[in-house]
Formats: structure tokens, C-alpha cells, sequence
């Protein structure tokens, strides 16, 4: 069965619809000031479409050391929506879920980044549909 792929114009500004925002609790019994795992969920709309799109990070996020968690959520949301998600092959009725990995040594899709401080995040996502 082909699987149905949404059409994406570059031309088209996308807006966000921030969801559940998440992180691994374990930092907090071993001391540490940072999570080692984070996600964000959120709409992804671009004119008569919408995606759903959950964008999770392992490792040290390089950005800040904070320690409160509004603060990091903040910092997190800030990053992921400089992430081109047009270039990404979103399927209807589905969550795309962008994984972001320290030591992923593969790339099977890559994403344009813009004005990022940190480019090598870019050669580690991958994509995986639920």
C-alpha cells in the first residue's frame, strides 16, 4: 500500500502548537543540573495542514546550565522551533517523532537548522513514525 505523504510548499510559514513538554527525573537523585533526556510535542501547522511532532533529546543539552525546569522547558521550545520541519517527510495521521542523540553516529534524515550555535545537533536526527 503506498504510504500518502503531505505535500509541503517552502514558501509557507509554519506556526507551532506547543503540547506536553517532558524530562527524565533521575538527574535530580544523581546530583545532576541537567536532565539527560527531554521531549517536546507540538502541532506543526503550515496552511491547511497539521502534523504532530514530538522532538526528544538525549544527552547534555549544550545551550545552559539551569536548574529550573521552566527555565530549560523555555530554553528547549527556543531550539526546537529553529528547526526547518518542511524538510522532513511527515505522513498524515501519524507522530513523527525527531530523535536528537549525542552519540547517534548515523543520520537517515537531515534537518535545516537555522542560526543554531551548536550545527553538529544537525547530523544527529533521525526520524521514526509511530
Amino acid at each position: 500500500m503506498p504510504v500518502d505523504l503531505a505535500p509541503i510548499s517552502p514558501c509557507h510559514t509554519a506556526s507551532f502548537e506547543l503540547e506536553a513538554y517532558h524530562e527524565d527525573q533521575d538527574h535530580l537523585v544523581h546530583g545532576k543540573p541537567e536532565p539527560d533526556l527531554r521531549s517536546q510535542t507540538f502541532i506543526y501547522h503550515l496552511p491547511d495542514e497539521k502534523w504532530w511532532i514530538k522532538v526528544t533529546f538525549k544527552g547534555s543539552f549544550p545551550f545552559s546550565k539551569s536548574t529550573r525546569k521552566r527555565e530549560r522547558r523555555e530554553k528547549y521550545r527556543e531550539f526546537i522551533k529553529l528547526i526547518d520541519y518542511r524538510s522532513l517527510p511527515l505522513l498524515k495521521d501519524t507522530v513523527a517523532e525527531v530523535l536528537l542523540d549525542e552519540e547517534t553516529k548515523t543520520t537517515s534524515h537531515t534537518l535545516d537548522v537555522q542560526n543554531v550555535p551548536y550545527p553538529s545537533l544537525c547530523a544527529m536526527v533521525y526520524v521514526m513514525c509511530e
